[in-house]
Parts: structure tokens; sequence; C-alpha cells
């Protein structure tokens, strides 16, 4: 699988033509002299690109472009364009996220929900998160990895399926019981730092006018929650109407009239199809208009909150948070307890899952293979668990350029039996290999590994790091912190794309 090429433009930007920039088959190095010039972003486009949900960077909006890939598989190029929530394979409009399985198993290739849903964990390690994650937990935009999912779609069957959602659903209510209990203690502390609190108010009432204001801006808020639902919804179905009649028409389908004559079903066959399509239509524009309204209002309340003083009625703002506070009622102690409980059913139900995932599994040998095989090459063997290595729990114990070392070798390791799986080469996307507490030589150890066993793999790597070795193969996109500014009317670096900058062997210095 190779991508060929992105193009992106602001959506602000209707003149200017797409920004153009195309990829070398096997090392592509978004490469800068210093932090800050837009690496990660340009990393984390390529992957929002191809639908996942990636979060914004701090100056760069992606809802704010369209964006469209290349990408050439088993013989076959095709291109995939997102505007926001919505996202073509090859012409076929998708509404994210509720779409995401399906637009990920076309442009993977691949049906299982186990392999889709950890695809990101075996694909890309990111700068903020993805270096501390390794076999479990949580990486970009809140996107999940399971070792024993991931392990139960290379296994070929999406199996446990009621153990992995209770499972799922265990983790968020864990999750939230510890937010909970994080409350009860701030709670704890600000009752011992001011020595009272008003823990019996007695009838609710507005106190100030920003109470009211913030009153009243909730109310709004749910109803604009309600109109998005409904356009969603809309958008949803003419969308799906839309696909079942090309189904329709590309099966040639012909039904016989009450005059015994042959009529094909396509869209202007279909009684009152267009008639509904419209309405659809013109009801997503009454609710548009009405989100603006809403929109507006919430925007206007906002404005006169942010317009009132500081200090309010001699009130801080920390002080309201923490009279406030004191009105939750939350049992520190029944919600400690429950913490552990449900802990101790998260731990049975993950064993479950482990047992499932690594009996009569291929897939498990391969994978502890590889992880040993290259901890011995960087000197960590020493390090890892007996037994299943794949299930390294230890973390405490080792340092953090030990640990560096750890997660690349898991996550190559992950990247390649997947690959093998699917029968073809999937990209790997690496940013900023070099942490605060990696030696260079370390980092140029782990490019060697890459160099050797992933020569036929189209890697993305940014890193303030020069790796770049001039070779047909390899390619070297330097960033300068302008790629993504509105063009004014001055040069911008797209200018300068006269061909020889864009070139796979020239290293754009």
């Amino acid at each position: 699988m190779r991508i060929n090429k992105i193009s992106f433009k602001r959506k602000s930007e209707p003149d200017i033509a797409l920004r153009t920039f195309a990829f070398a088959t096997n090392f592509n190095y978004i490469y800068s002299v210093k932090n800050a010039t837009g690496k990660s972003t340009f990393m984390r486009l390529l992957l929002y690109s191809l639908g996942f949900s990636i979060p914004n960077t701090r100056k760069v909006s992606f809802e704010e472009f369209t964006v469209e890939i290349e990408i050439e598989h088993k013989g076959v190029t095709f291109t995939v364009k997102r505007e926001s929530r919505k996202i073509w394979v090859n012409g076929s409009e998708m509404i994210l996220p509720s779409d995401t399985h399906i637009a990920h198993s076309i442009i993977f290739d691949e049906d299982s929900f186990d392999l889709i849903d950890n695809l990101l964990g075996a694909i890309y390690i990111d700068q903020d998160r993805g270096w501390t994650l390794l076999n479990r937990g949580t990486q970009i935009g809140k996107i999940r990895f399971y070792i024993e999912e991931f392990l139960h779609g290379l296994k070929g069957k999406d199996c446990d399926i009621e153990i992995k959602v209770a499972l799922r659903k265990l983790d968020d209510e864990l999750e939230r019981y510890r937010q909970m209990k994080a409350v009860a203690e701030y709670k704890e502390q600000a009752i011992e730092a001011t020595g009272e609190m008003n823990l019996d108010k007695g009838e609710v009432a507005f106190d100030t006018h920003t109470e009211e204001l913030q009153s009243g801006r909730r109310e709004l808020q749910y109803e604009k929650q309600s109109i998005e639902k409904k356009i969603r919804f809309l958008e949803r179905t003419i969308a799906d109407d839309k696909k079942f009649v090309e189904w329709l028409e590309s099966h040639n389908i012909i039904v016989r009239g009450t005059n015994g004559e042959l009529i094909p079903v396509t869209h202007d066959t279909i009684e009152n199809y267009s008639d509904n399509t419209e309405l659809n239509k013109i009801e997503v524009r009454r609710e548009q208009i009405a989100l603006r309204k809403v929109t507006e209002a919430i925007a206007a309340i906002d404005e006169e909150i942010n317009s009132q003083p500081m200090f309010l009625g001699g009130e801080t703002i920390l002080q309201t948070f923490e009279r406030r506070i004191a009105d939750v009622p939350v049992d520190f102690t029944a919600v400690e307890n429950t913490i552990k409980k449900l802990t101790k059913e998260q731990m049975r139900l993950r064993e479950i899952l482990r047992e499932s995932a690594r009996t009569q599994n291929i897939w498990a040998g391969k994978l502890n293979e590889y992880i040993l095989a290259y901890a011995k090459e960087l000197s960590i063997d020493e390090y890892l668990d007996t037994g299943d290595y794949f299930l390294f729990k230890d973390i405490k114990s080792i340092s953090g350029a030990i640990y560096h070392k750890m997660v690349f070798i898991f996550r190559i390791s992950y990247n390649r039996v997947l690959s093998e799986k699917l029968g073809y080469k999937v990209p790997f996307f690496i940013d900023s290999p070099n942490g605060r507490e990696v030696e260079k030589s370390a980092v140029d150890a782990m490019i060697a590994i890459l160099e050797r066993d992933f020569s036929e793999t189209q890697i993305f790597i940014a890193s303030i790091f020069n790796f770049i070795k001039q070779t047909a193969n390899n390619k070297k996109i330097v960033m300068d912190g302008r790629l993504f500014n509105i063009v004014t009317g001055q040069k911008s670096i797209f200018d300068l794309l006269d061909g020889g900058y864009d070139s796979p062997t020239d290293d754009g210095d």
C-alpha cells in the first residue's frame, strides 16, 4: 500500500489551487532544523485524510481544509477525500464517525472490526502519547489500542464480542468513577483550605447575573445538540438513499410495469425519490438556519459573560467553583470501594481475552519472535518479562530511554505482523523518534532496523534529526513553519514548488 500524494487547501481559499506533495516509496523524512514548524501537523493531516479521528494542533484546525490523498493498493489507484465529517472513498460518500468502520474496511481492505479498531496503534507512533503506548492504552484522539483485540483480529475472526463490549463499558465507567474521586478529593482539600463551606444552601437560586446567563446558555446548548443530531440524521438519510439507489442501478435491476413493460430501476424511475431527497435537503437547510440562530444566541451570551468582571459580588471564579462543588454530594469511601470492585472485574475480563487471544494463534508466536529478536538487537532483552513478551507490564522498573526502545520494537513488530496478515505492506508513521533521554546513536540503530526490515514499507518520519540517505526511494520534505499559512499575496512555500523542491532525490535545503 502506498500513499502517492496528498493535496489540500483551506476552504476559505477557493481561488487557490490545491497544494500537493508527492511521496517516495520508502522513507519520507518530514524534517526541520527546529521544532514547532509544522512537522507533527503535516503527519496528523495524513492520518486525518485516512479517516482517523485526529485532533487539531494548536495553530491548525483540520476541519478548515479540504484534503485528498491518492493511494495505490494491489495495483489499483484510488482517491480518498475528506471535508470535516464527510469522507469520500473513490467517490462513495460516508459520514464520520458513524461510517469509520466502512471507510477503513475499504481503504485497508480488511473487514475485521478488531483489527480496524486497533489499526492506528500498529501504524502510528505520535509525539504526544504514542511513545508511552506499549500494548494497551489511549493514544492520539482518544483512540485506544488493546493487544488482546489486535491479536483477535490477526487470528481471523471477531470473537468474544460480549466480553469486549462489557470491558469497554467497564473502562469508561472506571474512568468516570476516577474523575468523581478526583472531585471528592478536591472537595476535601477545599474544605481544609477554607475551614468551612456552605454545604446546605437550601433552595436553588441565581446568586449573580452570570449564573443566570450560564443557565440560559446550558439550555441553548442542549437545543443546539438536538438540532445537530437531527442534521446528522438527515444528511445520513440522504447519503444512504443515494448509495442504495446507486447500488440498484449498478445491478441493472428491472421491474415489470402494470402494462407488462420492462422498467429499469434508476433514480429517475423510482417514484417520489427526487421529491423526498429535495424535501430532506430543505429540512436540512431549515435546521441549519435554526442552528445558526441558536449558535448566535450562545455567542451573544458568551460575549456578555466575558464582559463581566472577574470579581462578582466579592467572589472570585475559584470561590464560585468551590461553592458549587460543595453542592455535589460525593461519598468518597463508596466511590473508592466501587473503583476497587470494578478494577477487579476489569482484570478478570482482560485475562479471559488474553487467554483467548493467544490460544492457537500463530500470530502471537510471530509477535513474540519479532519482539525478542529486536530486543536482543537493541540490547534490552534482559528487561522483557518471561512468557508472552507482548503482555509486558513492568513499566515502572525501566528507565525512560529503555522504555523508548521498548515502545519502538513493540510497535514495529505490530506493523510487521499486520502487514503479513493483510498480505501487503502497511504504511508506518513515526513522529519524533528522538526522545528527551534517547541518544542519537539509539535513534540511528532504530533507523537501521527500519532500513533493513522495512525497505518495502512506506515510512513517514517527522524529526529534527537529518536521517536522509540520497536514494530514489527516499525523500526529504522540509518544514519552515509556513506550510499551513493562508496565502496573503506574499510568496509562500508553495510558490517554490517548481519541481526541484518536490524531487524524491532533492534534500530541499
